[in-house]
Formats: C-alpha cells, sequence, structure tokens
C-alpha cells in the first residue's frame, strides 16, 4: 500500500511536543508522507518565536504560515482565525493531502480545521471531549473543532464519552490517551542536566516551574490570580525556591501578565528569578524530567500541570478557575487566587515530595500512545463516506441514530 499524504497543523508551543512522537511514529512506519504546517505563536518573536524547536524535532516543516501576532485585544484573535483560515487553503490547495490532523483548542487550530473540512479533507481532532470550564474561550473552539473533524483521538475515557454524548459517532473516537507518560518513560527530551545547566538553575534547590495563562471572559479573575502569583512568587524566591518563570499564551489579557512578570523582573530577589518567553516542549519536560535530580513543581494555571507534571513525578499548584472543569489526577493540587493560600500549598506539596513515595492517580494512561494513535490514523477510511457526519442520539436507554 503506498503512502498518504497527512498534513498536521500546530499554532502553539503547547502541542507540538505532544504531536511530534505521533507524527515520527507515522513516519517510521511509511504509511504516511507526514507535512507539518506551522502558524500562530511558534513565529511571534513577542512569545518565544518556537519554530526553532518544531525544527529540530525530526518531522519535516513543510510551510510557516503569515506570523500573525495576536494583540491583547478579542479582535485579534478573530483576524488570527480568519488569516490562518485563508493562509491554510492555500497550503492545502497546494499540498492536496488525504488526511488533516490539528490539536485542541487554539483558535488559529479552529481556522485551520474551517479550511480543511470545509475543502472536503478527513480531518483528525486530537484531544476533543475536554472540559475547561473556567472562562476561558477553548471549551467552545475545542467543541466547535470536534463538530467539524471527522474523527477523533481523545487523551482520556472521560473526553470520548463525552464526545459521544455531543453525537460524535462512537466508531470514530478512539481513546489512544496521553503522550507525557511514555515522554517521561522513554526520555524523549533534552538532557535535564543540560538545560539545567543553560538557565543557570541549581540542583541542590526546589524549582518552581510557573507559568499563568490569562482568563479571557472573566477579566477580573485574571487580575486577581495576577495579584495572588506575584505576591506569592515574591515570598517564594525570597526563601529556598528557584522560580524558572515562562511567559503567558497570546490570549487576550496576556498583557496583564507580561507587565507582572516585567516587575518581578525588577525586584530584589533576582538571583532566584529565571524568565524565559518559551521552553519549548523538550526543555520544558526536560525541567520537569529534573525531579530525579532535585524537587520540581508546576505553579500556574496551565493545563500542562494537569496533564503532564504527574507524569514525571511533579506536583502541581493549580490557581483559580481557568482550569476548572478539567480532568485531573491527586498530583494536582487546587487552590484560590490568595497569596497565602499558594504559598502554603507550595510548602505542603514541598513536605510531601521530601517525605512520601510520589504516586499519581490519573485519568491519562499511557504506554504506547503514539502506536495506538498511528494505528487509529492507518484506520480512517479515506473516502467520501468519512466525510458525512451523522448525528449519534445518546438517551439514557440506548444508542440510536437519529
Amino acid at each position: 500500500m503506498g503512502s498518504k499524504k497527512l498534513v498536521a497543523f500546530s499554532g502553539s508551543r503547547a502541542e507540538f511536543g505532544l504531536q511530534a512522537p505521533i507524527l515520527k511514529e507515522c513516519m517510521r512506519r511509511g504509511r504516511f508522507d507526514v507535512r507539518v504546517i506551522l502558524g500562530g505563536s511558534h513565529l511571534d518573536d513577542s512569545f518565544g518565536a518556537t519554530a526553532w524547536e518544531a525544527a529540530e524535532m525530526g518531522v519535516p516543516i513543510y510551510a510557516h504560515l503569515p506570523m500573525l501576532h495576536v494583540d491583547g485585544s478579542p479582535f485579534g484573535a478573530v483576524h488570527a482565525i480568519a488569516q490562518t483560515t485563508i493562509a491554510f487553503q492555500k497550503v492545502l490547495q497546494d499540498l492536496a493531502p488525504d488526511l488533516c490532523m490539528v490539536y485542541a483548542d487554539r483558535h488559529e487550530t479552529f481556522g485551520a480545521a474551517v479550511a480543511a473540512t470545509q475543502m472536503g479533507i478527513p480531518t483528525v481532532h486530537i484531544e476533543g471531549g475536554d472540559i475547561t470550564d473556567g472562562g476561558t474561550l477553548d471549551d467552545g473552539l475545542r467543541d466547535a473543532i470536534s463538530r467539524l473533524a471527522h474523527f477523533h483521538l481523545t487523551t482520556s475515557e472521560l473526553a470520548r464519552d463525552r464526545l459521544i454524548r455531543l453525537g460524535e459517532e462512537p466508531s470514530r473516537v478512539v481513546n489512544i490517551g496521553t503522550i507525557a507518560s511514555d515522554i517521561a518513560l522513554s526520555g524523549a527530551h533534552d538532557s535535564p542536566e543540560q538545560v539545567l545547566g543553560q538557565l543557570k538553575l541549581a540542583v541542590d534547590k526546589p524549582i518552581i516551574l510557573a507559568t499563568l495563562h490569562p482568563i479571557p471572559l472573566d477579566p477580573l479573575h485574571t487580575t486577581a490570580c495576577v495579584d495572588a502569583f506575584e505576591r506569592a512568587l515574591t515570598e517564594l524566591m525570597s526563601d529556598e525556591f528557584q522560580i524558572l518563570l515562562t511567559y503567558p499564551n497570546n490570549d487576550p489579557g496576556h498583557l496583564e501578565i507580561i507587565s507582572m512578570i516585567k516587575r518581578l523582573q525588577q525586584g530584589s530577589a533576582m538571583a532566584n528569578l529565571h524568565v524565559v518567553q518559551s521552553l519549548g516542549s523538550r526543555r520544558f519536560h526536560a525541567v520537569l524530567a529534573a525531579s530525579r535530580m532535585t524537587q520540581v513543581f508546576v505553579l500556574g494555571n496551565s493545563s500542562a500541570g494537569l496533564k503532564e507534571a504527574g507524569a514525571f513525578g511533579c506536583f502541581t499548584i493549580n490557581i483559580g478557575n481557568r482550569q476548572k472543569g478539567r480532568a485531573r489526577g491527586s498530583s494536582v493540587i487546587d487552590v484560590s487566587p490568595v497569596a497565602s493560600e499558594v504559598v502554603s500549598a507550595v510548602r505542603r506539596a514541598f513536605q510531601s515530595a521530601q517525605f512520601e513515595t510520589f504516586a499519581n492517580e490519573t485519568p491519562y494512561i499511557g504506554g504506547q500512545v503514539a502506536q495506538r494513535a498511528a494505528d487509529a490514523l492507518e484506520s480512517v477510511p479515506l473516502t467520501t463516506d468519512i466525510l458525512i457526519k451523522r448525528a449519534w442520539c445518546v438517551s439514557a436507554d440506548s444508542h440510536k441514530w437519529e
């Protein structure tokens, strides 16, 4: 059987490192001719321009979409969706792929999904069915992408069940688990020792990997989280903790968080504060993997704290409502946006890590995730029938077609 053309879109630092193992497994098998299209914050200097890492991950980068800088207003995301849709359409027209893959819930990803599905290209959505329910735009975008897509790879059974309840045909929804545990077990990341050296982090002091994102639908909650985050970090960095602080994503409200980061950089405890715009996925996972050498904690409100950190043996202190509805393991400590609660939770995790064996009960399975994903992609019937979406009705006592 000849190889099929698979195009994958990535518009964010957060998801590319989770896509890459799947794409590399597809390439290894020789069933797909893989091409990656980069857009969004990958090409934005204000957020680390992480296209450099994508180019080093061993997958072929076919094109960079025009750089779309998203300002702090709601209009920026609208422009990014429209421009990504148009630019991605032109790439798809040139490549004429057999299959398109999109990941998660970013606005750029929605634009790519619109282009692919409206051009009649079978489209696979990874990480649909999750719930954030915390004042972001993610839930609406994620569900919209899922309803556009023709096939689904979820990261938990909870997400698979939810997609079916949303109307997706069960045979088109496959739970593959999350790739984070496989990355942790295989060591498919940069050397922790080398990365800590590059970042000038000591191995004999605990590290807090801190990231705070805005909550676009609740600016007041964003402000409360920023205040608690800033006060807590100021107290923690003046003590025994090293703070590795990364920039937020480009959702509306990010400028308030960047201003807070700049205030911290001007403070008096600079020796324990290390700021980078973006680590990229390989360095991010390397810092988490450093937990075998020193204590590493994740602090903030990023989904990576809920879905990835526990696989590396790291506790997460999750601040506020941004991830309120997302499934989580026992490694996650939820706190209100109050500085004293944040500091207390960090110290509680610090004591637990010192005196207890880490065991993370989690809804996200691991083990051979890339292989399961590649199996599922190979099973997608690339016929006209896959493009026909039928509403699957789930009632209390029966599954049936409407």
